[in-house]
């Protein structure tokens, strides 16, 4: 999902992170961010 993009469907971006699916920001083709729920960034953080 692209920075326009994610600003115009934050909501969107959330309720799918709330459903367990990263999704991945992106500027100018490269990934800059994403967005997880708690429970993916707590795996992460190990």
């Amino acid at each position: 999902m692209t920075v326009s993009r994610a600003r115009a469907h934050f909501v969107a971006a959330l309720n799918a992170a709330e459903r367990g699916e990263a999704v991945e920001i992106t500027r100018r083709g490269r990934a800059v961010a994403a967005i997880v729920s708690p429970a993916q960034l707590e795996r992460l953080d190990g």
